[in-house]
């Protein structure tokens, strides 16, 4: 899934999908390439979804 299919799911821009990918990934909570996008914190996405 693109950076761009991932905005349109989520109804956002693909540069605000681009920033909080960004400010996850420093944080500990996916870490991505340009094919895959990994999530290494369940627990941590999860408390931000609620």
């Amino acid at each position: 899934m693109t950076q761009q299919e991932l905005a349109e799911l989520a109804g956002a821009s693909r540069p605000v999908v681009s920033l909080v990918l960004n400010e996850w990934r420093r944080n500990g909570i996916v870490s991505y390439t340009r094919q895959f996008i990994c999530i290494d914190d369940m627990d941590s996405l999860k408390q931000i979804a609620s």
